[in-house]
């Protein structure tokens, strides 16, 4: 087997045609010879020294992310920078790099429907296009107090930011991974019927946009998108027999931390 099939499986299964424009070019291979037998799989949230690492470790000489590892242009090939340093040990030890990003948050089954089945949402409603990233669907109505602590369990997070009052009724909850936090997406989710809107990066105009609105937001940290990886796990290793050969890194990449 060689990495090709994995590649070309994935090419098929998450097509780069359900992707944003603004990941043209960014996403796919951006480091490696397809041609070479494959060894074992990493899959991870982004490509770090520490991940590298992780590969080497498990002997994995493929590496799936979903954020693209080069995604601003580069210009110079040094050694002294610590992005091209990465690039330098990775062709140094042969690992391959793939990387799924908005083909992934909206495919079937991808971080939007995983998350959405994490946090035990019921009737859930999206679309297969990169038109929109958004889920949706409802819980029994719940306060505002008791949906954060629910979300900060299933996501396994230290601490949320929101926007609301802590007994506003929540029964149909929205959920964008990544950057949703923006006007377009509170006015989807509010047309949805949505009380809510969980995501990440909200700024401050975004908060008080919400608020004018008497809509409630929760942002989370940008990585719980990692949990769409272990279903993407899963799936390649029933389709390739790779039972033992394929890894979920558990390196958290985002270093933002709660207090």
């Amino acid at each position: 087997m060689t990495i090709r099939d994995i590649t070309h499986y994935l090419n098929t299964s998450v097509p780069t045609s359900l992707a944003d424009p603004s990941d043209e070019g960014k996403i796919g291979l951006s480091v490696g010879d397809e041609s070479l037998p494959l060894e074992n799989i990493l899959l991870a949230l982004d490509v770090t020294k520490e991940v590298i690492e992780e590969a080497i470790q498990k002997k994995a000489n493929l590496i799936i992310t979903h954020h693209p590892f080069i995604y601003q242009p580069i210009t110079k090939l040094l050694s002294t920078d610590p992005k091209t340093a990465l690039i330098y040990t990775l062709l140094h030890h042969r690992i391959q790099c793939y990387s799924m990003h908005t083909n992934l948050d909206v495919v079937k089954g991808g971080v939007g429907d995983t998350l959405a089945h994490l946090l035990e949402l019921e009737n859930i409603e999206g679309i297969e296009a990169p038109s929109s990233f958004l889920r949706s669907g409802t819980i029994p109505i719940t306060p505002l107090v008791d949906v954060i602590e629910h979300v900060k369990k299933r996501l396994a997070l230290d601490g949320i930011r929101y926007v609301g009052q802590m007994n506003q009724r929540i029964q149909k909850i929205g959920i964008i991974g990544g950057s949703g936090g923006t006007v377009e997406a509170i006015e989807e989710a509010m047309a949805k019927g949505c009380d809510l809107l969980i995501t990440s990066e909200i700024k401050l105009h975004i908060a008080q946009y919400a608020e004018s609105r008497s809509f409630a937001l929760i942002e989370v940290n940008h990585g719980v998108e990692r949990f769409a990886l272990i279903p993407l796990a899963t799936d390649l290793e029933r389709k390739f027999d790779l039972k033992n050969r394929i890894y979920v890194s558990n390196i958290n990449t985002d270093p933002l931390q709660c207090n």
